[in-house]
């Protein structure tokens, strides 16, 4: 088994419903078996991509006391900005890279006149004054790109007239968070990042040359994601698994402990719903029959323990209460300064 590479050309022209539904199908599929794919055809600019890594790598370069002037802890509930190499957890153990977290540029929102965490102004390094303007577009077109994709998940589970299906869901206003990651060597470490799956709706990731994303099969088996130029990786997370009724799978994956003396970047992209999106009225009855719910191996359990049971129940109401559940895991030390 391999990790398909699906041209989304005609996705993303939106020529003809007949185009967009092939495309659609072969990405459903996909989500089928894998929960993993790669795109080509994005539209999405090599030499911004290019100039957005070269940026990101000139800001790893720079001495730890200037990097540690956009910490996230400056930020608040924010949570944007620096973070150094073991501050980052993943199932309790640290990962081996250090990174930037960035989001919309916004004011911080409320919600019943509490802090919506993850919104508020981005920490943007001043050695690096390009990476500014260069990320805000970068997440701009992503942004853009995740839509079609959205477009194209409600089209396979539903049809093509209800395309817009998920964007109801998302109260138009998803949660879009952006990172940037410089793995380092570091001789305890096992991983460069631990066996996990991706809380949210959709990821799209950008990985360099060196490689090192691995995917876990329903057959137990890992699968190394082979770089390919000027694609991306595309995986869902546990909402689309939640949201399509098991129909779709977010697949457990990991990441290769750095290599002493090769350096690794990668980018990854998150297109999550919106804060407040209540997570217990999925309509699963208007689901094509095209699609059921993938039967997953016998013993087979969540790396989270975290079951998504035959009553499509959910120990969480809203994407909030869950994402801070997890992200209050990931960063222990900075969750408990927010209480």
């Amino acid at each position: 088994m391999s990790i398909p590479l699906i041209d989304i050309s005609q996705l993303r022209k939106k020529s003809s419903q007949a185009d967009f539904e092939a495309v659609s199908h072969s990405i459903a599929a996909a989500c089928q078996s894998l929960g993993f794919f790669m795109i080509k055809n994005h539209g999405i600019p090599n030499s911004l991509i290019d100039d957005l890594t070269n940026a990101g790598g000139e800001f790893f370069q720079l001495p730890d006391q200037e990097k540690q002037k956009i910490n996230m802890s400056h930020s608040g509930l924010a949570w944007k900005g620096y973070f150094p190499v073991g501050q980052e957890l993943t199932a309790n153990i640290p990962d081996a890279k250090e990174g930037l977290y960035f989001g919309r540029e916004e004011e911080a929102l409320y919600l019943g006149g509490k802090r919506v965490p993850m919104t508020g102004p981005n920490q943007f390094p001043d050695s690096v004054p390009q990476m500014k303007p260069l990320l805000l577009r970068y997440m701009i077109e992503l942004e853009k790109l995740s839509q079609d994709l959205m477009e194209a998940f409600a089209t396979s589970l539903l049809n093509y007239k209800q395309k817009n299906f998920f964007q109801r869901l998302f109260k138009d206003k998803p949660t879009v968070l952006f990172r940037i990651f410089n793995y380092k060597y570091e001789q305890s470490a096992k991983w460069g990042v631990g066996e996990h799956s991706d809380y949210g709706f959709l990821t799209l990731l950008y990985q360099d040359k060196t490689g090192g994303l691995e995917v876990k099969a329903l057959d137990n088996r890992w699968l190394e994601v082979e770089p390919v130029d000027g694609a991306f990786v595309v995986n869902i997370g546990d909402m689309m698994e939640l949201w399509s009724g098991g129909r779709f799978i977010a697949t457990p994956h990991r990441v290769k402990a750095p290599i002493k003396g090769v350096k690794r970047l990668s980018m990854p992209f998150f297109f999550d719903p919106a804060y407040d999106a209540v997570l217990g009225s999925i309509p699963f009855d208007q689901y094509s029959q095209k699609y059921q719910k993938v039967q997953l191996p016998k013993g087979y359990k969540r790396w989270d323990g975290i079951e998504f049971n035959e009553k499509k129940e959910f120990p969480f109401k809203t994407y909030g209460e869950f994402l801070w559940h997890k992200v209050s895991q990931v960063f222990p030390e900075l969750a408990e300064s927010q209480k």
